[in-house]
């Protein structure tokens, strides 16, 4: 009795609590639609801001960098030189440093283009921040003679008569493999007699347009190449990429067209949208060429989330190890042993090998034919920290060393004794420490806002959708109680009245009236 039949219809309960269901779930869907449309504005507003236009803060950040940009020297001193140039040891270095570079960068001939794309030239001057430096740039190196060295390399393999000419030169000019100049001298140039000498006798391009020996000669105060750069406009995962460099898609140095690429930005700023499987590119001028760089860790920065970008370990490695690197072989085998890398032939023909600062992931063997080198991945990591979702370096440490290859050339005086290995000079690190905090809350604010609004309209819907569940759920409770209560007013003596289930086959109808028939009757005497 009471009991609903399997297969009956669906009470008014159930119909009011499906409706009230129903509602809140659309409710539902349409706050998902609004925080995927409300997402979407914001996304297009920040990447909007992102690319590169007059009034965009990325581009003025480009163009004035809002941090102050500085390069750290640290210099290899010979304490055994006489022990050394007889042979009879192996060179014992001292690292000496850091000396720290200034740098005032100014854009010269920033011209945006119709295609989305902008040109520029980069002139730096560079100074000496003496009260940051381990010492004054009076401070005295003993160290390799690079363009003595390069004189001997360069005649090698020629006939005696030229290699006895140029050990004459040589001796006449009074060059020896070793020797002790300043700071500033090492850095800004000094004069030197074979410099001068090859600048006029050499072929253009072979030789150093100056007359003047220094690691940063000629960059200096004076403009770079022009270089064309994409503006993000019309696609934000592109902004700073580099289009054209010196006026060519492709550097002139390598042996195949993939090796030549001009890929990536230059470091000032990366393309928004990294992940932990994206391949960041960098394009590295001073050594002529394009980099990858891989995804190693997160890593947090004032509360700012970044992505740790490096080159992977055997981005150096030998031709045996990573056969990729064949073409950056130019003029060989040999190539270049693991942990060097063989930038000659964009360097004058000087025997110039860059590796990571005290040989880090080198061939033991290279480390072994110098005292006084400790690599350590904390100290002479390569690492870039970007913001993924703005593409801003939190963090960077460009870090580098100078190497020059020696060892005796026959006929050439003072090299006899000269073991075959790669002399380290110098390594620098250029990058970022930490960033102002005015552009800290900038990008706190570009990278919390659209997850702040996506969380706050996401909890705000589900909130909603659940109160409007319970409102619709209590309306039908309650109006089922109505329904109840009225039912039971308009029931003989205020009872409810139980009608059994109607059969018409078995006259079941029939025995509930007669039921209510004798319920009705008085009582018999």
């Amino acid at each position: 009795m009471g009991r609903k039949q399997q297969g009956s219809r669906p009470t008014k309960r159930d119909v009011c609590m499906g409706c009230a269901l129903v509602s809140g779930l659309l409710f539902l869907v349409f706050g998902v639609l609004v925080v995927i449309y409300m997402q979407a504005h914001v996304d297009a507003y920040i990447n909007k801001l992102l690319a590169f236009s007059e009034d965009s803060p990325t581009y003025h950040a480009w163009k004035e960098p809002p941090v102050a940009i500085k390069t750290k020297l640290y210099f290899f001193n010979l304490t055994n030189k006489e022990e050394f140039l007889a042979g009879t040891a192996k060179p014992r270095l001292q690292e000496v440093g850091p000396y720290v570079l200034g740098e005032k960068w100014d854009r010269k001939n920033v011209t945006f283009h119709p295609n989305g794309t902008l040109s520029s030239q980069l002139a730096k001057t560079l100074y000496l921040i003496e009260e940051e430096s381990v010492g004054p740039e009076t401070d005295l190196i003993t160290t390799l003679n690079v363009p003595m060295i390069s004189a001997a390399a360069k005649v090698r393999y020629e006939k005696d008569t030229m290699r006895q000419t140029t050990s004459g030169l040589l001796e006449v000019l009074e060059e020896y493999p070793i020797i002790v100049r300043s700071v500033h001298e090492l850095v800004f140039g000094y004069p030197d007699p074979l410099v001068k000498l090859a600048k006029n006798v050499q072929p253009p391009g072979q030789s150093l347009p100056y007359e003047s020996f220094g690691y940063f000669v000629g960059k200096n105060a004076s403009a770079g190449p022009p270089m064309l750069i994409n503006t993000g406009q019309s696609d934000f995962r592109k902004i700073g990429v580099i289009e054209r460099y010196d006026g060519s898609r492709l550097l002139p140095f390598w042996n195949t067209r993939q090796c030549n690429m001009i890929n990536g930005s230059d470091g000032t700023v990366y393309p928004p949208g990294a992940n932990e499987s994206t391949i960041v590119y960098l394009f590295a001028r001073d050594i002529c060429r394009s980099m990858a760089l891989h995804f190693e860790k997160e890593v947090l920065h004032s509360g700012v989330r970044a992505l740790r970008f490096t080159p992977p370990e055997n981005v150096f490695d030998s031709v045996d190890t990573n056969p990729e690197n064949m073409c950056y072989c130019v003029g060989g085998p040999p190539c270049a042993p693991k942990g060097l890398f063989n930038i000659s032939v964009c360097q004058y023909g000087s025997p110039t090998f860059i590796s990571f600062p005290h040989f880090y992931l080198a061939d033991p063997s290279i480390v072994n034919k110098v005292d006084g080198l400790m690599p350590s991945k904390d100290k002479h990591q390569f690492f870039v920290d970007i913001v993924p979702r703005v593409g801003v370096s939190m963090k960077a440490k460009i870090r580098v060393q100078i190497n020059t290859q020696i060892g005796p050339v026959p006929d050439i005086e003072y090299t006899e004794n000269l073991p075959d290995m790669f002399y380290p000079v110098l390594w620098m690190e250029a990058g970022v420490d930490e960033l102002p905090d005015e552009t800290v809350a900038m990008v706190k604010q570009a990278t919390d806002t659209p997850e702040v609004a996506r969380t706050t309209m996401t909890a705000v819907t589900f909130v909603l959708g659940a109160v409007l569940v319970l409102i619709g759920a209590t309306v039908c409770l309650t109006r089922m109680r109505q329904s109840r209560r009225a039912t039971l007013n308009s029931a003989p003596n205020g009872k409810p009245v139980e009608m059994a289930d109607v059969n018409p086959t078995n006259g079941s109808a029939g025995n509930g009236a007669a039921k209510l028939a004798e319920a009705e009757a008085p009582p018999s005497v």
